[in-house]
């Protein structure tokens, strides 16, 4: 049933806390872990924790949206798979920049400020994109993993939960 209360009340809004909630939980750990404990994040980083601000604001969104139907939820959800998917893009491209042979590491590039402050703004995105040689280095991990790998398997969490809330949502419409 298309416009059914079980669709509408339970997983429409379970869904949607999960994204909400993953996706704070992402934005809230990546500051935990800047000024908790002092880890610096290298370019790569600082645009995977935009990807994860632009899904938190979206599921946020999506949740004060009130009495959304399927189709509405699943106009929300492609736009949630947008920095979903940058965000995974950036993130699988952090762990392969981890795992390159030490002479093929990118050098040390100028800092955040200096490029914001010199270039245009898309050769500002270019060069972050690109990342540097501080984006090589896989030293800070949680329970043996790199954060990277963390970030990309939080982002293909947050795409898979998605595809099954858009496979709801348009079986619904």
């Amino acid at each position: 049933m298309p416009n059914s209360p079980t669709y509408s009340k339970s997983l429409g809004q379970l869904s949607w806390a999960v994204l909400c909630g993953c996706s704070i939980l992402m934005v809230v750990g990546s500051f935990v872990l800047q000024y908790g404990f002092g880890l610096a994040p290298c370019s790569l980083c600082i645009l995977t924790r935009v990807c994860a601000i632009l899904c938190m604001l979206t599921a946020i969104l999506a949740c004060l949206h009130r009495n959304k139907g399927p189709l509405a939820s699943s106009l929300w959800l492609m736009l949630m798979a947008l920095p979903t998917l940058a965000g995974i893009v950036i993130s699988s491209r952090h762990v392969w920049m981890q795992h390159l042979p030490p002479e093929k590491v990118p050098a040390c590039g100028p800092g955040l400020n200096y490029l914001i402050e010199t270039l245009p703004w898309q050769e500002v995105l270019v060069a972050l994109f690109q990342g540097s040689g501080d984006c090589a280095r896989d030293l800070d991990a949680i329970l043996g993993i790199p954060l990277s790998i963390w970030t990309l398997l939080a982002f293909s969490f947050l795409s898979i939960w998605i595809l099954i809330g858009l496979k709801t949502t348009l079986k619904a419409a």
